[in-house]
């Protein structure tokens, strides 16, 4: 069975599963329910070397949960992290304002707090990050929640300052 076939058979038997994930991490927002079946549907298919068994199979359907939850999550958070407290949208219209507003509000981070959450953000699991780092998983996760405590604050201040 070619890859092509293989991510055919996986995306038609396990469909209802990814749906299920994205919408409920989309929280009914549309667009974002959108972007997470992309996501979703994109990760399965470089992942999908990894995939041992049928398609067919209820150890698939599990690797499809799984891969769907975390990519959902993930898709959920960067977006998260976009959105300012108080309904202020972080102004980002492309890459390069992203990038910005992400150095702004990252300022007041260490460095092993930056790569840790830009890792994170990128979609890296904390087990995968913990491979290329060498960090503890709790050490990685106590550092991400403490750096997007710190943007929040950041945030915060720099659209009260904003608004004034």
């Amino acid at each position: 069975m070619t890859k092509e076939e293989k991510y055919k058979r996986l995306i038609m038997c396990h469909e209802k599963t990814i749906l299920k994930w994205c919408d409920s991490y989309s929280q009914g927002d549309t667009h974002l329910y959108e972007e997470m079946i992309q996501e979703v549907m994109y990760t399965l298919w470089v992942k999908l070397d990894t995939l041992q068994s049928e398609p067919a199979s209820m150890s698939a359907k599990a690797w499809v949960k799984t891969v769907s939850c975390h990519t959902a999550a993930e898709t959920a958070k960067r977006q998260v992290f976009l959105k300012i407290p108080n309904g202020y949208d972080a102004i980002a219209p492309d890459e390069t304002s992203y990038m910005e507003t992400f150095e702004e509000l990252t300022t007041n981070l260490s460095p092993e707090e930056k790569e840790l959450l830009k890792m994170h953000l990128d979609g890296f699991t904390y087990k995968e990050i913990s491979k290329q780092t060498g960090f503890s998983k709790t050490r990685i996760s106590l550092t991400v929640r403490n750096a997007l405590r710190k943007m929040e604050k950041t945030a915060k201040k720099y659209y009260q300052h904003e608004k004034k």
